[in-house]
């Protein structure tokens, strides 16, 4: 009797054991199964802020002559809606100019760099160089502007072999726009093309909302024969 019931104890103790080991092993394989779903998730979430938080180096190339930078609406405008949207580097290649011009209903008497101090000190330009009356930087004429542009080109490449890097994007414009509305964020930007948004270059009176004015309805002295758009 005594034999039979040291045999059925331990069958009972082996049977704990197993059913012991068999739990054992399904924690394991739990824990196991949680750790390896937490690193896969948190390696995702890395993956995905990594991408999020992508720091592009973007360069905003502004040539030209200053004629309204001096407005606070001007400068605000820019640093509102295209630096703080596109965070870079700012390159002033400003063209001084002794001619009296009227800028759609704006009189500019001077070009002179003390009236844009506010907006420069504001804008806070990585480069600013300042052209002298009369110096088209080597060409006979600079009416389009691409002797300031290649100038600006230089000054990024200059500093992009300073500082061993190269820049993402280059947003060209001038200092006499009003930047109406945000500027694309740089996730979305194409890298293979060059992307131009209109701008309005005939406003009188108010800034048009967005880009879907009807160009019937824009006041004089708008060129209809180019749709307000630049030349």
């Amino acid at each position: 009797m005594d034999k039979l019931t040291n045999m059925k104890l331990k069958f009972q103790t082996i049977l704990y054991e197993k059913k012991v080991i068999h739990y054992l092993v399904k924690v394991l394989l739990i824990s196991l199964t949680v750790i390896v779903s937490t690193l896969i998730y948190q390696q995702r979430i890395s993956i995905s802020e990594k991408f999020e938080k992508k720091q592009y180096h973007i360069a905003h190339c502004m040539t030209g002559i200053p004629r309204t930078l001096y407005k606070e609406e001007v400068y605000v405008a820019y640093r509102r809606q295209a630096l703080n949207i596109l965070p870079g580097d700012l390159f002033l290649i400003l063209q001084m100019t002794n001619k009296t011009e009227d800028v759609h209903g704006t009189i500019i008497h001077t070009n002179e760099p003390e009236r844009y101090e506010a907006a420069i000190k504001y804008l806070s330009p990585r480069r600013i160089e300042w052209i002298s009356v009369g110096n088209h930087l080597g060409a006979i004429e600079d009416i389009s502007g691409n002797a300031k542009w290649k100038r600006c080109l230089e000054h990024i490449e200059q500093i992009e072999k300073e500082n061993q890097f190269q820049y993402d994007f280059i947003v060209r414009t001038r200092p006499d726009l009003f930047i109406a509305k945000d500027l694309p964020t740089a996730n979305i930007l194409p890298h293979d093309r060059i992307l131009i948004n209109p701008y309005y270059e005939c406003i009188q009176i108010d800034i048009l909302q967005g880009y879907k004015q009807i160009w019937s309805d824009i006041p004089l002295p708008c060129n209809k024969k180019n749709y307000g758009l630049c030349d």
